[in-house]
């Protein structure tokens, strides 16, 4: 991604991206495969109805791993892992993308080191309704703005 602002809507895809470097996808559509990719920025995948989509990656060992997005879980790539997601079926989905900056902001503050792992899935409620406010948001608005989705990450 670059760091100019940009925003970009169809009727099943809206993306924001902020001058931090961070960036909203809300994903509302039925049947998506998305060909592996990578990205420097941290992906966080939340899904808040519809079918769940399928997330495959490695492990650090090589092996493929997949992982299901459920709601109220959360599901963490850190930035450079590669993924690419199957999702059949109709659904919304938001991936919030972290810049390497904000998230060493964001440990700095917390005192926790930045994940090592290529994949976190965990349950967080907090997570999911900072996620929710967003969805919210866009739907109440017509948009985000790029304040709002720092604010939303620094959360």
């Amino acid at each position: 991604m670059t760091t100019q602002l940009f925003s970009y809507c169809d009727n099943k895809n809206y993306r924001m991206l902020s001058g931090e470097g961070n960036a909203a996808l809300i994903r509302r559509q039925r049947d998506c495969a998305a060909g592996e990719h990578e990205h420097p920025e941290a992906q966080v995948s939340l899904l808040f109805r519809g079918t769940s989509p399928f997330f495959l990656t490695h492990s650090e060992s090589g092996r493929t791993v997949r992982a299901r997005v459920v709601p109220q879980f959360s599901l963490f790539f850190p930035g450079g892992q590669p993924h690419r997601m199957n999702w059949n079926g109709d659904g919304e989905l938001l991936n919030l993308y972290i810049s390497d900056r904000s998230l060493q902001e964001l440990a700095d503050q917390s005192g926790y080191s930045l994940p090592s792992s290529k994949l976190a899935y965990h349950s967080d409620h907090g997570v999911y309704e900072i996620g929710r406010f967003l969805l919210d948001e866009f739907v109440s608005v017509g948009g985000l703005a790029p304040t709002v989705i720092d604010h939303a990450i620094s959360l």
